[in-house]
């Protein structure tokens, strides 16, 4: 899997699967949503680029993206917005991907000024007396602040990022669930940090921090050149500025240093914000807050998605499916009382993981490796059915070939054996509220182009619906996001796409994972 940050999705991975939602059903009448990426001020300049659906329609399914950057001091690799509506419900979801608040030199910020004292516009420089200059006056006064002046470095912002987001992404969600309108919403928010420095991403974040650090002016250090010295009749000014400077040179050497103030930025990061006013429910990915030197930089909204039932109408009037947990559901199509759901391939070792019915719990599973015909591993059937066990992993001569597939037995029961290495794995499957979320990998080389991965909905035995498609990335690995239905417990995918046999061959076939229930719930 790429090491990109993530929370439940790598942000490109999660705007990707945005792009992706099913398009089966083009409406759906009276719910409504409505979804937005970025959204807020920029330097004072309002902006909402993209925006999917409308709360004041039928919810349908849309994707809208950015097609011009974002203005100044922002930048984002993707930024988009989507709704879906199917049979299940309605999702809406918004955000961006590696957004980018930057400190520029070219901001418009006026930086904290460099205050020379008043006082230091007249000082008195007493002179010595000399019988050769009898025209000499016993003082003169000098105005120190042009020297003074000439001394502050002229600062500038540094180019930096302030603020980076690695993900940011807003779902909303609504359907029927035991006869009246639902509706919920998750935030998921990958790699937030502040000046470079990594921040939590579950929690409110506020931080004052220093762009330019505070320094001070040494008036010693002036150039004796820029002080003006007032003309004295009679006496040459060739001849009166060394006498002048000499005297002045103790005063400089006396006066304090001039503080130049540091230039702080101040950035607060507020994550997961949810409201319901009016029936609508609003979900929030991340706030972003920053100024610097006390002016105004972002004030942005980052992913934000709206549902609400509107009109719609739960009553029964179509079939609603039975609950089940996901052991019942891998057993559900077939008549055994045992089964294997995956073989996972690890770095050293076998994954495998099972199903069997409850009447079993307690009782001991043996799998075994058929090239060998030996139990290569034990497993306990947990209460509720499932059971988990590992087994070393097999010599590199028969891990890939047809012979290297395990099955489970427990007495007379025998499950359907499963293939240790296939084109296409799934290595989680999970849900958060409304949200599945699968990743996984197809094993390269790839169609060219790459063929998309569709994901189905098991709906009975013998019939299965598309909920979901993406393409996977170069290395193969793949994450996919998308509304998980209503009144069931337990829903079982099935992934599929296609591949080449090998580098050199142009033609596909089709490769599938094995089917995962995933409990929502």
């Amino acid at each position: 899997m790429s090491a990109r940050p993530r929370l439940l999705l790598s942000c490109a991975a999660a705007l990707a699967a945005l792009a992706c939602l099913p398009s089966g059903a083009s409406a759906a009448a009276d719910w409504r949503c409505e979804a937005g990426a970025v959204s807020g001020t920029a330097l004072g300049v309002a902006l909402d680029p993209v925006r999917a659906g409308a709360l004041g329609d039928d919810c349908a399914t849309r994707t809208a993206s950015l097609d011009a950057l974002l203005p100044v001091p922002l930048d984002a690799g993707a930024v988009l917005a989507s709704t879906s509506a199917t049979a299940d419900g309605v999702l809406a979801a918004g955000g961006v991907a590696d957004l980018r608040v930057r400190s520029l030199p070219s901001l418009p910020v006026q930086l904290p000024a460099v205050t020379i004292p008043e006082s230091l516009g007249a000082v008195e420089v007493p002179l010595p007396s000399s019988p050769l200059l009898p025209l000499l006056p016993s003082s003169v006064t000098v105005d120190l602040r042009p020297a003074l002046n000439a001394l502050v470095p002229d600062r500038q912002l540094p180019a930096l990022d302030l603020v980076a987001i690695k993900g940011a992404v807003a779902y909303a969600a609504a359907r029927c669930l035991d006869r009246r309108a639902v509706t919920s919403g998750i935030a998921q928010v990958a790699g937030l940090s502040v000046l470079g420095q990594d921040t939590p991403v579950d929690q409110v974040v506020d931080q004052t921090v220093t762009l330019l650090s505070a320094g001070s002016i040494d008036p010693s250090d002036i150039d004796l050149a820029l002080v003006a010295i007032p003309s004295v009749t009679g006496i040459d000014d060739a001849v009166l500025r060394p006498i002048v400077e000499a005297a002045l040179r103790p005063i400089l050497d006396g006066l304090p240093p001039i503080a130049i103030p540091a230039t702080l930025a101040q950035v607060k990061l507020t994550p997961g914000e949810q409201s319901t006013d009016a029936g609508v429910l609003t979900q929030r990915a991340l706030r972003v807050v920053a100024s610097i030197a006390g002016q105004p930089v972002a004030d942005l909204t980052l992913g934000r998605a709206s549902v609400a039932a509107g009109a719609v109408d739960c009553a029964p009037g179509n079939p609603v499916e039975q609950a089940a947990s996901p052991v019942e559901a891998a057993l559900a199509c077939t008549t055994r009382k045992l089964a294997l759901v995956d073989v996972l391939p690890r770095r050293n070792s076998v994954l495998l993981t099972g199903a069997a019915d409850r009447s079993l719990a307690g009782r001991t599973v043996d799998v075994v490796f058929e090239a060998t015909g030996k139990v290569v591993a034990r497993a306990v059937v947990a209460a509720d059915g499932s059971f988990r066990t590992t087994a070393p992993l097999p010599a590199r001569s028969v891990r890939g070939t047809n012979r290297a597939r395990y099955r489970a037995q427990l007495g007379d029961e025998r499950s359907i054996n499963l293939k240790l290495m296939r084109r296409m794995v799934v290595t989680t499957a999970q849900a958060q509220g409304p949200v599945v979320t699968i990743r996984g990998r197809v094993i390269r080389p790839l169609a060219s182009p790459r063929a998309d991965i569709v994901v189905r909905r098991r709906t009975s035995c013998t019939t299965s619906e598309e909920v979901a498609r993406v393409k996977p990335e170069l290395d193969g690995t793949f994450e996919v996001s998308f509304l998980a239905p209503a009144n069931q417990v337990a829903p079982v995918y099935r992934l599929s796409t296609r591949v080449r046999m090998s580098r050199r061959s142009r033609t596909t076939f089709p490769t599938f994972t094995l089917p995962r229930a995933i409990d929502v719930g």
